[in-house]
């Protein structure tokens, strides 16, 4: 979550949303994170390991775009 902590705090500067990829597994703060954070520009974290992760990548790109 202090990784995650570092980029936040850039976000006000910033004019895009950011999506957060990792290979580690997401703690239960940060799933927290992705369900309560609703602050512009938009931050969300997401896991991927691997082509049978692409669909929640994709998923999250989506949500940051649309």
């Amino acid at each position: 979550m202090r990784d995650i902590e570092k980029v936040v705090s850039k976000l006000p500067s910033l004019t895009a949303n950011v999506l957060i990829m990792t290979n580690a597994p997401l703690s239960e703060e940060v799933h927290e994170f992705n369900r309560t954070y609703d602050a512009r520009p938009r931050c969300e974290v997401v896991q991927w390991q691997g082509d049978e992760d692409t669909p929640l990548l994709v998923r999250a790109v989506g949500r940051l775009v649309g």
